[in-house]
Parts: structure tokens; sequence; C-alpha cells
């Protein structure tokens, strides 16, 4: 059900010409490599100078915060991450993601819904199981 949702909301929305949601999807491409791979630098590059991250219920305003509230994502015991599923609606990227762990379990999913504006990203809300 919640799928069809999502699917129904991008249909009835009024979509970007292509060539800007291939902008919009490319940032968040980025963002999600950087995480990847470890690259903190190339991360909070994606963002805005005054993004702001709604985790959980928690908010983070500005790459300093950002920086501070992801910097342990980064450690070598830090898992990483796998889209599952994805969707382009304007200036609106979301994605459905599983966590995967040293010892090869995961976690699944997390759901992200970014706003990117001006080749960056300006909002995140992320929402994940508890």
């Amino acid at each position: 059900m919640f799928r069809m949702f999502l699917a129904a909301a991008a249909l009835i929305a009024a979509p970007l010409p292509v060539a800007a949601q291939g902008d919009v999807l490319s940032v968040v491409n980025r963002h999600v490599i950087a995480y990847q791979t470890g690259n903190l630098s190339a991360f909070l590059a994606t963002f805005s100078q005054d993004a702001v991250v709604d985790y959980d219920g928690r908010r983070f305003v500005g790459r300093t915060e950002i920086r501070q509230a992801y910097a342990a994502n980064f450690g070598s015991t830090a898992p990483t991450v796998e889209v599952t599923n994805s969707w382009v609606n304007g200036e609106t990227v979301e994605l459905e993601e599983a966590y995967i762990f040293a010892d090869g379990s995961r976690m699944c999913c997390s759901y992200s819904k970014f706003t990117v504006r001006g080749g960056k990203i300006v909002a995140v809300t992320v929402s994940t199981p508890r």
C-alpha cells in the first residue's frame, strides 16, 4: 500500500523536465556514493550551507551540525547503505535504504526524502524503523 501511494503521488504531481530530474537525482546519487565510500567531505559537499536534516524527530541545521550528527557513520565500523527503492518527483528524491553491517547483517529499511535546489540538498527527512 505504501509503495502504491508513492507511485500514485508521483503520477499526479507535475514533473520536472527529464534533464532537470536527472540533475536532482545526480546530486542524491553523489550523496549516496559519498556515504557508501566513507567520504565525509564529499557527503557534506552535497548539502547547501544551511541545509536541514530531520532524523527521527531530531533536527540538524547547517553543515556543521550535519557533520556532527553523521561523523560516527564514517568510522571503520559504520554500516554501508544499499538503496532498495527510489522515486523522483520534481525537486524531491525519495529513497528506501537498507543498512549492511561488517558482519553481513542487515537492517531494513530507512526512508529518506531529499529536497534538492540549485544543485545542493536543502532538506532531508529520515525515518527509521523502531
